[in-house]
C-alpha cells in the first residue's frame, strides 16, 4: 500500500513539476514577445513612420496571459505578498502551521469561486460572438485566461494545501 502511494505521490509531483516547466516557458515566451512588439511599436512608429494598431492590442492581451499564468506560478512558488500579522502573535510552530493552513483553505475557497465566476463568464462571451478591434480574432480568445488562469491557480492552490496539511499532520516541521 505505501509503495502505491510513494507512486502515486511521484506521479502527482511530476505532473505539478512538467505543469510548472509549461508555465516557465509559456511566462519566457509571453515577454519575449512582448518586448519584440513593444520594440516593433516604436520602430514602425519613429523610423517608418507608420502605426501598427495590431502590435499594441496583441501585446496587451500577451501581458494579461502572462499576469494570470505568472500568478499560477507565483502561487506554486508561494511567492505571493502575504500579511503575516496573525503569526507574529503565535510562536508554537504547530499554531503558526494551522494558521497557515487555515489561509490556504480560505484562498482554496476563492480559487473555487473564480473558476466558477470564469466557467460562467466565458461561454457568454463566446456567444456574443465580439471581435477585437485591431486583429480581428474573436474576443473569447484573449478572454480565455480567465478561465486557463482561474484553473492554473486553483492546481497550485491545492497543491499548495496539500503541501501545507502534510507538513502539519508531520508535527508542523
Amino acid at each position: 500500500m505505501e509503495k502505491y502511494v510513494e507512486k502515486k505521490k511521484s506521479f502527482i509531483s511530476s505532473a505539478i513539476d512538467g505543469l510548472v516547466k509549461v508555465e516557465n516557458v509559456s511566462l519566457v515566451l509571453l515577454m519575449t514577445g512582448m518586448i519584440i512588439l513593444c520594440f516593433l511599436q516604436v520602430l514602425f512608429r519613429y523610423v517608418f513612420e507608420f502605426s501598427a494598431p495590431w502590435t499594441e492590442e496583441l501585446s496587451r492581451y500577451m501581458m494579461v496571459w502572462l499576469i494570470f499564468i505568472g500568478a499560477a506560478w507565483a502561487t506554486h512558488a508561494q511567492n505571493h505578498i502575504e500579511i503575516d500579522v496573525l503569526e507574529l502573535f503565535f510562536k508554537n510552530k504547530v499554531v503558526r502551521k494551522s494558521i497557515e493552513l487555515v489561509t490556504s483553505l480560505i484562498i482554496l475557497i476563492f480559487c473555487v469561486f473564480f473558476l466558477y465566476s470564469a466557467a460562467v463568464y466565458l461561454p457568454q462571451v463566446v456567444a456574443s460572438n465580439e471581435r477585437t478591434i485591431a486583429l480581428g480574432i474573436p474576443m473569447w480568445i484573449p478572454q480565455s485566461c480567465l478561465l486557463v488562469g482561474a484553473i492554473l491557480i486553483l492546481i497550485h492552490s491545492v497543491e499548495v494545501f496539500v503541501r501545507k496539511l502534510t507538513d502539519l499532520l508531520k508535527g508542523g516541521r
